[in-house]
């Protein structure tokens, strides 16, 4: 708008529009776990589920990570910009693996692509070119590469330094998936 634009060149305070942000919706936690037995990790939205992992209801060896990060519930309410994340799992490989609706998620719904979609896990906002908006911090992707084991494992992390670390011991970094 040029009557704005005018407004802004010649320092009027007052702009003839108005801005309304609208506070974004409360996110919940999602939970990092790490297997002591098959050194896996696996993360969830879902309370319910960290809780029986807890019990003991997926197997011994999981321990719950210090490191949640906060998504929006898969249904409920979110912001404009948040995407929903997929959720797949391998039997070959007793993995769980995670991406950002559209594109890789497709490719995974695919038949004969060894996962099978579980469903939606949570929203989240997306890295775009591996920067985060501002305010928002990064959730870091890095794989395993053991597919010829059959036992690939994926790890989402939001710490930068373990991100750096697990590249050193031969995880291959992806970036930053999720913000």
């Amino acid at each position: 708008d040029l009557r704005n634009q005018h407004r802004l060149d010649h320092r009027v305070s007052e702009p003839d529009w108005a801005l309304t942000v609208a506070e974004a919706p409360p996110a919940t936690p999602a939970h990092a776990f790490y297997n002591l037995q098959n050194g896996h990790y696996f993360i969830t939205g879902s309370a319910a589920e960290r809780d029986g992992i807890l019990r003991g209801e997926a197997g011994d060896g999981w321990i719950l990570l210090r490191e949640p990060f906060q998504a929006w519930p898969a249904a409920g309410p979110a912001p404009d910009a948040a995407k929903a994340v997929c959720r797949f799992y391998s039997a070959s490989a007793n993995s769980h693996f995670y991406a950002v609706e559209g594109a890789e998620c497709e490719h995974l719904k695919r038949e004969g692509s060894g996962w099978a979609y579980e469903g939606l896990a949570f929203r989240t906002l997306m890295a775009t070119a591996g920067t985060c908006p501002v305010g928002t911090d990064p959730i870091w992707r890095l794989y395993n590469n053991r597919a010829a084991q059959n036992d690939s494992n994926h790890r989402f992390t939001t710490s930068a330094t373990d991100y750096r670390s697990m590249i050193a011991g031969g995880w291959i970094g992806e970036g930053a998936v999720f913000c």
